[in-house]
């Protein structure tokens, strides 16, 4: 089942949010720092208050989550108006992948940016993490930019 997160979630989405941040920081130590609370409870509580986040409950247990926001574009000479899902992170408990549960979730989300008037969803991604650039390519999202980084220290 999927709902809206509760405050009774917070230490299920920490775990689930630090086990991305791990890879994070075994990828770029520099640049990401060693934490167990990634997810400062302060920011969790205001974010389920404005619905941004959903978790994925299997036998009153959370398997997963999606943490969202929304941007808006104004219409201008360059860009028409443009209302965006943009996907924070979406993790599944790694006990629960391959069985269904992250698909079960980005169509939640879609339907999410469809109910909403969202004109696309969009998310970032590491190219060091070719699990989760596959789950999103078998989703039927596409590539549209690349970035790149420089080290300057």
């Amino acid at each position: 089942m999927i709902r809206n997160a509760l405050l009774t979630d917070y230490n299920e989405v920490n775990r689930l949010m630090n086990e991305i941040h791990i890879q994070h920081c075994s990828i770029f130590p520099e640049f990401y720092k060693s934490s167990a609370n990634i997810f400062p409870k302060d920011l969790f509580i205001e974010e389920c208050k404005s619905n941004k986040i959903y978790v994925i409950e299997i036998d009153n247990s959370v398997i997963g989550f999606a943490y969202i926001e929304y941007i808006s574009i104004k219409d201008n000479p360059a860009i028409y108006d443009q209302k965006i899902l943009y996907i924070i992170d979406i993790c599944i408990d790694k006990e629960y992948r391959n069985k269904g549960y992250g698909k079960e979730m980005f169509e939640y989300i879609k339907g999410i940016a469809s109910k909403e008037g969202c004109t696309s969803i969009k998310l970032d991604v590491y190219t060091f993490n070719t699990y989760a650039v596959k789950f999103y390519e078998a989703m039927n999202m596409k590539e549209e930019k690349i970035g790149f980084g420089y080290r300057i220290m």
